[in-house]
């Protein structure tokens, strides 16, 4: 009977987890060499996905063209949370706990923030929080100051990881263009990043950059050849003889001006030297000189 026929309706209903992030595997940044790339990518799935939406009367995006600054800011927002989420999931989650019961609003936020993480975690002398915008950020007593925002509280990052080498490779060669370590670092930190143990993670990286080893490499010593049998025999003075010309220097002779060079004989084993004069570089004069020295040293 059509009016006694039972329906069976079956919903379902799509929960979300309290402590869940919408975040990416932070395995698909390994394949970029870059962090523009990186961003660039980022940016091209999202203009995909809204593209791709009904209602498209909130997208802001644009269609084609190069990105624009704030798609950018939310791709580098994107890239840090993935990577600060699955490097501090604990700590983000005890974050989150706090901000929900409203304890960062009080006095004491600081304190409990503090004693929640563990003393063996790495954010525990950062005085870590949550921001607006999920990101976390180094805490402190510059709330007050005038300064930046970024530089009073900069986002932290692990100190291993690609994200990591990603950001460093770009404040070194493009910013930096191959500075050294303190230079790199403290670029680093003006821009609002602070990486976990960042000095020895920076100074790590330089000794890998082809560049620098290159720029900064030291110098080799080349090891000298064998000594010749007429430097290493025993022999009388000016028996084995090299000789040099060097000058020329003016004199005057007379009223006129004149050019004169010297010849220096070096005796190979006792190192004695001999000195004769040439009015010319022509070979009259070397043989005369030559001569000389015969006729004076045998």
């Amino acid at each position: 009977d059509v009016e006694v026929k039972v329906h069976s309706v079956l919903t379902t209903k799509a929960s979300i987890l309290k402590n869940s992030v919408t975040v990416l595997d932070p395995r698909c940044f390994n394949s970029s060499s870059s962090l523009f790339r990186l961003k660039r990518s980022i940016v091209n799935i999202q203009r995909m996905i809204e593209s791709r939406r009904i209602n498209k009367q909130s997208n802001w995006r644009p269609t084609s063209g190069p990105p624009i600054v704030e798609e950018m800011k939310q791709a580098e927002s994107l890239i840090i949370k993935t990577t600060q989420w699955h490097a501090f999931k604990e700590e983000i989650i005890i974050l989150r706990n706090l901000n929900n019961k409203d304890m960062f609003k009080s006095r004491q936020s600081s304190r409990k923030r503090n004693e929640n993480i563990k003393k063996i975690s790495s954010l525990c002398k950062l005085d870590p929080f949550l921001d607006q915008d999920g990101l976390l950020r180094v805490g402190g007593r510059l709330n007050k100051s005038t300064m930046d925002y970024q530089v009073k509280h900069p986002l932290i990052l692990p100190k291993t990881g690609h994200v990591t080498e990603l950001f460093i490779r770009h404040f070194h060669y493009c910013d930096q263009h191959h500075q050294g370590r303190g230079m790199t670092h403290n670029a680093i930190r003006q821009a609002g990043y602070w990486i976990i143990n960042g000095r020895s993670v920076v100074h790590y990286f330089i000794q890998k950059c082809v560049t620098c080893r290159k720029l900064r490499g030291r110098f080799q010593v080349q090891k000298m050849a064998e000594l010749p049998a007429e430097r290493a025999t025993p022999s009388s003075p000016f028996t084995y003889s090299g000789m040099d010309v060097f000058g020329p220097w003016y004199i005057k002779e007379r009223r006129s001006q004149l050019k004169r060079w010297g010849l220096i004989f070096t005796c190979l084993a006792s190192r004695a030297v001999h000195l004769e004069t040439l009015n010319t570089m022509e070979s009259d004069s070397f043989i005369n000189a030559l001569r000389r020295f015969i006729n004076r040293r045998g």
